[in-house]
């Protein structure tokens, strides 16, 4: 069975809403950088696990896992990183139900923040970014 990370993206770029915007793929916890001519540099989504956290009764039964994940769009275009960013929020928010090989009681996108803190050392004028934070919930194992 897949990580509840590596459905997050299956779920993101197996969405024909999403694709019809963004045909691009979705990468875990870094931006791939290539100056291949086929690997167009922009758009791109991003995401990586923010933490995890298991609900216990006083018993210490399992009973609900909650993952956080920033998901980040990244454009060179304005105009582009928005309607990307609403796009995937649009989609994902809500869901629950079938997420890649897993079953989620409820996924929300908790927030959307246009305020954006470089992490790399390059350059990145020109850039937008429109980051989300989601709450994916689901039964422990």
């Amino acid at each position: 069975m897949a990580d509840i990370a590596e459905n997050l993206g299956t779920v993101i770029v197996g969405s024909t809403a999403i694709l019809a915007v963004f045909p691009g793929a979705a990468t875990p916890n870094a931006v791939v950088q290539s100056v291949e001519p086929e690997y167009p540099p922009h758009p791109r989504i991003w995401y990586g696990r923010n933490g995890s956290n298991e609900e216990l009764t006083l018993d210490a039964a399992g009973g609900l896992v909650e993952h956080t994940f920033d998901v980040e769009v990244i454009s060179d275009d304005l105009d582009e990183c928005q309607d990307i960013a609403s796009v995937v929020k649009r989609y994902l928010h809500g869901k629950r139900g079938t997420f890649g090989t897993q079953t989620v009681q409820g996924v929300f996108v908790e927030d959307q923040t246009d305020d954006y803190v470089p992490r790399g050392l390059s350059g990145e004028e020109g850039l937008h970014v429109a980051a989300l934070s989601v709450n994916i919930w689901h039964a422990s194992t």
